[in-house]
């Protein structure tokens, strides 16, 4: 048996603003249907292969005989009438799938199961490279793998998120009961569908697959997420933040002395900003918080800091979440780039030490390159390699806010990289192509100290066409920008 625990487009973000401090609140979600069986297979499909002899899923009681091979069964004191369990009269492959809605908003996700796997051939496990096909000479095995929504019910090629469970208790049987916990939180952080799946396959000789008490909880939190929006941060003085939409519109009152610098969507939908170190008195430098997409709440998670080694981050001027990770990455001025645990920033690590005082991150849309702005240069960080270099292309102007975009009808369905230009009143934000150095969007928002810009694609169902403003302007034949090459002193 092998077992691995996964513990490991409308363009605008609408924001409201805060006035008060609150604690966000996390709320317990059980995201199974009828995981104990009791109502039969309702809420659950059973997919057999074609050709499978006699191979299903049946509804049994705990320590009866199967209902077609009579193998005995364990009993199981946390059961209750009911579990399922496979049986056959020949050779099969048969797959139990249930579709989960993962909700935005989510903190953690743990999955629960109680299963046996009795392998009457002996012979087993039996894993063919054919995955789960009962033609296939020899095979005999079960496994079970959280699926993406649209996977084949006997997929075993990259529709796999990730494998729980392959192979079979062993040779003995019948087996007792395993109780099974995973922390599959990585796996589902983007909302969505996933499909949880208990498959096995059995050519040798009968096979006997029971399942019980299913339960996957997701931990929410108590907080709106973000809209198929983008959202910006407006810096109004020294230190009193706005939030606004593309659109043009203000969302709510200023944040007076919160410094918020840095902004950007978790995949799972939140809103998050840090603080730079310029704020009021009796307010939090270098702080982390969360933001209600509707009232504009801001929920403190903590300080930015490596507690282990005293090491605080003072001013942290943007953020930005991997999109393929997950990760959280900043950029700490005087220190250089930092890789913060949003959940918890007290275990943040400086990655590269750098004196260049890069005022805002983006990763790309495939999540290998991370982009800074400063001043009017353009840096990107290679995490494979961990090598920091000046981009050909230059900025317009200041930039002290970066967003990558893509959308199939938007710069010929090429991403380009969207930035607000700094004390600028009119077409402040704009895109550049990185292919080519060329201005390809121009855009007007009634604010000139933008501090960070953020859009989170998984929001917009579908490839919806991202909601622009009227003054919104694709340009197909600007002059590009002719690269420098000075390095900052």
């Amino acid at each position: 048996m092998m077992l691995f625990n996964t513990t490991k487009t409308r363009l605008s973000h609408c924001i409201g603003i805060a006035l008060t401090m609150l604690n966000s609140v996390t709320l317990a979600q059980e995201l199974i249907s009828n995981g104990d069986f009791e109502n039969g297979l309702d809420e659950w499909q059973v997919i057999i292969q074609e050709g499978s002899n006699g191979t299903d899923f049946f509804l049994a009681t705990a320590g009866d005989l199967t209902p077609l091979s009579e193998h005995p069964t364990a009993n199981n004191p946390l059961g209750g009438n009911h579990y399922v369990v496979t049986d056959q009269y020949g050779p099969g492959a048969i797959a139990l799938i249930q579709p989960v809605n993962i909700p935005p908003g989510i903190t953690a996700v743990t999955l629960s199961f109680q299963m046996f796997v009795n392998d009457q051939s002996g012979m087993g496990p039996l894993v063919h490279s054919a995955g789960l096909n009962f033609n296939a000479e020899p095979n005999q095995h079960a496994r079970v793998d959280i699926l993406n929504e649209g996977a084949n019910a006997f997929s075993t090629d990259n529709a796999v998120l990730q494998n729980l469970y392959l192979g079979i208790d062993g040779e003995q049987t019948p087996y007792d009961y395993t109780n099974y916990l995973f922390d599959i939180t990585d796996i589902v952080m983007v909302p969505g569908t996933y499909n949880l799946r208990f498959a096995e396959v059995d050519n040798q000789l009968w096979f006997n697959l029971g399942i019980d008490n299913v339960s996957m909880i997701a931990q929410v939190d108590d907080i709106t997420t973000t809209q198929c929006q983008v959202y910006g941060v407006q810096d109004n003085g020294l230190n009193d933040s706005l939030f606004f939409t593309v659109e043009g519109g203000q969302l709510g009152a200023v944040h007076a002395g919160y410094d918020i610098e840095g902004l950007d969507i978790r995949p799972n939908h939140v809103l998050y900003g840090s603080s730079g170190r310029d704020v009021s008195a009796g307010k939090e430098k270098g702080y982390l918080y969360k933001i209600d997409a509707r009232t504009g709440e801001l929920s403190p998670v903590g300080d930015i800091k490596n507690e282990k080694l005293n090491q605080d981050f003072d001013e942290v001027d943007s953020l930005s979440f991997n999109p393929k990770e997950g990760s959280l990455w900043g950029w700490a001025k005087g220190e250089g780039l930092i890789q913060i645990n949003p959940d918890n920033p007290s275990q943040t690590t400086l990655e590269l030490v750098s004196a260049i005082d890069i005022e805002d991150l983006t990763w790309d849309t495939q999540g290998k390159l991370l982009y800074g702005a400063w001043q009017t240069q353009l840096w990107v960080y290679d995490n494979t390699n961990q090598s920091l270099v000046l981009h050909p292309c230059s900025l317009p102007s200041e930039v002290e806010a970066l967003e990558m975009i893509w959308h199939p009808e938007m710069n010929n369905g090429k991403e380009f990289l969207l930035f607000g230009v700094h004390q600028q009143a009119g077409l402040n934000l704009q895109g550049i192509d990185l292919a080519t150095c060329e201005i390809v969007v121009k855009m007007s928002v009634p604010y000139d100290d933008v501090e960070g810009i953020s859009f989170e694609p998984t929001t917009c169902p579908g490839i919806e066409k991202p909601l622009l403003p009227d003054n919104f302007k694709p340009l197909a034949s600007i002059p590009p920008i002719l690269p420098k090459s000075y390095l900052p002193k």
